[in-house]
């Protein structure tokens, strides 16, 4: 019974939520009520009260309710994901062909990578699956470019962050790993982390803003020619710029 009643009272604040989205703000008390059917006042007051709680609706002084800015971040963060997704698909299948690697993409979801898309490679190992949320961890393809982590001061303290156990991953890998990122502008595992997978990636930029990643997966078999490998890197370094400089805004 309590799990069918928090059902109806979320159908019912997102009814709200609806209308005020619609431009049919502000809402007064009366106005909500009778779109939510004619319910009781003090259901109304629960409803609102949460709301207004929660940050995404307020309360104006002469008495209407109104979305905050905190919706419209939220619909904003949405429509950049959105942008980002879509300009970067058609790179992402010419790079998967031309490097005959999985691309995939990942935005950063506050403390966390939310991956976008992925063009699978049939000969080529899986990446994240598109609408996963992976965390800000070393094993995760573009970690460390999320953003300002590269910026700190001292390795030990970027490494605590990425959660770096010495037991699990190599020091002197990860030691290049980081200086690969800030030298060169790209990281590399080396197939560290995951057998067989060779995973590269590069941050997409918008402006001074880093807005996503940009990376890619292979077998060491398409490393193994000569210049190989420096030739997939700047490949995908001109995609992620592309990307980039398509963003709108």
């Amino acid at each position: 019974m309590s799990e069918q009643k928090d059902n109806l009272l979320l159908r019912r604040a997102v009814r709200v939520l609806d209308a005020l989205a619609a431009g049919r703000g502000p809402l007064r008390f009366v106005q909500v009520q009778a779109l939510l059917g004619g319910i009781s006042p003090s259901s109304v007051s629960s409803i609102l009260g949460t709301l207004c709680e929660t940050g995404v609706v307020r309360k104006l002084p002469a008495g209407g309710y109104v979305l905050t800015q905190r919706v419209r971040f939220w619909a904003g963060r949405v429509k950049d994901r959105l942008d980002l997704a879509g300009i970067a698909r058609p790179e992402m299948e010419r790079l998967s062909a031309l490097l005959q690697a999985t691309v995939i993409v990942f935005s950063f979801s506050g403390d966390a990578m939310l991956c976008l898309d992925s063009v699978q490679d049939p000969a080529s190992p899986s990446l994240a699956r598109p609408g996963s949320v992976c965390p800000v961890r070393l094993q995760v393809i573009g970690s460390l470019f999320v953003r300002g982590l590269l910026a700190a001061g001292r390795d030990e303290e970027l490494l605590a962050v990425l959660g770096f156990d010495p037991r699990k991953h190599p020091r002197a890998l990860v030691a290049r790993m980081v200086k690969r990122a800030r030298r060169d502008g790209y990281m590399y595992d080396e197939a560290t982390f995951f057998v067989g997978s060779h995973r590269f990636s590069v941050p997409i930029r918008h402006g001074d803003e880093t807005v996503g990643v940009l990376g890619f997966g292979c077998t060491a078999e398409r490393l193994r020619p000569k210049g190989a490998k420096k030739k997939m890197v700047a490949a995908l370094k001109a995609a992620a710029e592309r990307i980039g400089g398509r963003l709108p805004g």
